[in-house]
């Protein structure tokens, strides 16, 4: 075990328990709602409650992938390097990977899961904007009942400690500058001294591009361009390509950034798949996109104004 972040969720929890401020644990960071997460670790003592994390991330895992790829390939996933280091450190990206798969329902509990996914609001960055999208174009019934879940969800902390939220703002102040440099792609270069507003060119471009790319394609897009996360979060690209794409360039860029001594070549793994998808789209158009549900948007949003201008 490695005692990075599951000691600190660990640790939180017990802050929690114990009736402490569990903004004083180093690197949290997490928003009030997403504490609660935490409780249930300090049940046990800490080795012993990450054993148990680890073989639920590991069952997560595989059900979240199975809904898209046989078992061999499933199992196979586990060699992908981010979520190694996930079941390695005890991150919480297995989870939020999981519930994304119950985004395509169509019941409460898409809504529901949507929800969830905003206790880690850079995950939710990455996951929600097609899925919110999609629902504005096809199932607007879905927005509604997402937003009741979201404000429950996110005011009951004040019924704990009505300052948390304070407490919360005040430490993201503090260490919110080192998730632009861990960031998942481009931005992870302001590392080597190139401003922000340089790579945000290229950014601009990648996720113009991924517009046009399948649900997976323009997750990739978003992560490759995205200037919040880190690299791990890619492991939400987990069984978006054959595992003979991903896996090794998840492996290589693990090479590449111990030999530089740098975050950046983890940025090779969002950029495959993105490349992965542009050539797929290429070579199979017609799969529905961000771009074809924009141009949706407007007659879904106002259905009388095209035969207003018709008459």
């Amino acid at each position: 075990m490695i005692n990075n972040d599951f000691t600190t969720f660990w640790q939180i929890g017990r802050a929690l328990l114990t009736g402490q401020n569990p903004y004083l644990v180093p690197h949290s960071v997490y928003p009030p709602a997403a504490l609660f997460l935490f409780a249930p670790f300090a049940l046990f003592p800490e080795k012993i409650g990450f054993v148990i994390w680890l073989l639920v991330c590991c069952g997560l895992l595989i059900l979240a992938l199975r809904k898209s790829r046989p078992t061999l390939h499933t199992l196979g996933w586990f060699a992908y390097t981010p979520a190694l280091f996930i079941l390695a450190v005890g991150q919480l990206d297995i989870f939020f990977l999981w519930l994304s798969t119950f985004l395509e329902e169509k019941s409460w509990r898409a809504a529901a899961a949507a929800a969830l996914i905003t206790l880690k609001p850079q995950l939710a960055v990455f996951i929600l904007p097609w899925c919110l999208l999609k629902w504005l174009v096809n199932d607007r019934r879905n927005i509604p009942v997402w937003l009741a879940c979201l404000i429950g969800l996110h005011l009951a902390p004040l019924l704990l400690d009505p300052t948390l939220y304070s407490k919360w703002l005040g430490e993201i102040g503090v260490q919110g500058s080192r998730y632009i440099i861990n960031s998942p792609g481009i931005f992870s270069l302001t590392g080597q001294n190139i401003p922000e507003w340089v790579l945000a060119i290229p950014a601009v471009l990648v996720v113009l591009l991924a517009l046009r790319l399948p649900r997976e394609g323009f997750l990739a897009g978003l992560l490759l361009a995205g200037p919040i996360g880190t690299w791990y979060n890619s492991v939400l690209l987990a069984g978006s390509t054959p595992w003979y794409v991903l896996i090794p360039a998840s492996w290589a860029a693990v090479i590449l950034s111990y030999l530089v001594h740098a975050p950046y070549p983890f940025a090779l793994i969002p950029l495959t798949a993105w490349i992965w998808y542009l050539v797929q789209t290429k070579e199979r158009p017609g799969d529905e996109s961000m771009w074809s549900m924009l141009r949706q948007l407007p007659s879904t949003l106002f259905p009388h104004s095209g035969r207003n201008s018709e008459q």
